[in-house]
């Protein structure tokens, strides 16, 4: 692609472009830039003199607007990010604020209100329904799924566990009853809480339902009907 005499370009680009003219040796360092295919990315061109007499070419880095983009792009592109951190051994593990998107994706997917610090026991309203939710991200395929504990037996109607792909997307998500929760959750001295496995005699049981959540959650409407950071008017 030509991008030369281009102001605006929708692609997915490199941060560099080669020079043009003199020796190879002057080429300048090709690194790939991974953007969403719907951001707007501005080149601007300088130019520079070589030693041999020759003019190179050099094209600025790609911006874009964070607030133009919906939610699912900007966790694309956050998710992304953690990837390279990681890559380049700034961040050391992938904790992340996974249980925050979790519980709006819920509250946004029943039409619920989220609670406040002051509510422990839960995490979203639905009417007289409360909902304590816990979430976790397989960052890789062999990664074993972990919730955080649960500290109360009391105050909540109903348990959503939500699975996250290493890029956000939702695998899974169910609903447990408070009661199956206290029944089969072991107590763990260690975190001083109740451990609870997502697995298959837990999904088995009759009264623990398939969440239908889906990634556009994320970006559904509210409680109050509006679609707060969607980036759509």
């Amino acid at each position: 692609m030509n991008v030369a005499n281009a102001d605006l370009v929708i692609a997915a680009i490199h941060d560099v472009q080669p020079t043009t003219g003199g020796s190879a040796g002057t080429d300048e360092t090709r690194q790939p830039l991974l953007l969403s295919r719907h951001c707007w990315c501005r080149w601007g061109r300088t130019s520079r003199r070589t030693g041999q007499g020759d003019t190179a070419v050099r094209y600025r880095r790609a911006v874009f607007d964070l607030k133009s983009l919906s939610n699912r792009q900007l966790l694309d592109a956050w998710t992304q990010s953690l990837d390279v951190l990681h890559e380049r051994g700034i961040i050391r593990t992938y904790n992340n604020p996974i249980g925050d998107i979790a519980e709006e994706m819920v509250a946004r997917f029943y039409g619920g209100v989220r609670g406040t610090f002051a509510q422990a026991a839960w995490d979203v309203a639905v009417g007289d329904d409360l909902l304590q939710v816990k979430a976790c991200r397989r960052a890789t395929p062999t990664t074993k799924l972990g919730f955080s504990p649960i500290r109360h037996r009391e105050g909540y109607t109903a348990l959503i566990l939500v699975v996250f792909t290493a890029h956000m997307r939702v695998a899974e998500a169910w609903r447990i009853p408070r009661e199956t929760v206290n029944e089969m959750a072991a107590f763990n001295d260690h975190v001083n809480g109740l451990k609870l496995g997502l697995t298959a005699k837990l999904k088995a049981r009759p009264e623990v339902q398939s969440v239908a959540l889906t990634d556009e959650a994320i970006d559904g409407p509210t409680a109050e009907g509006s679609r707060q950071g969607s980036g759509r008017g």
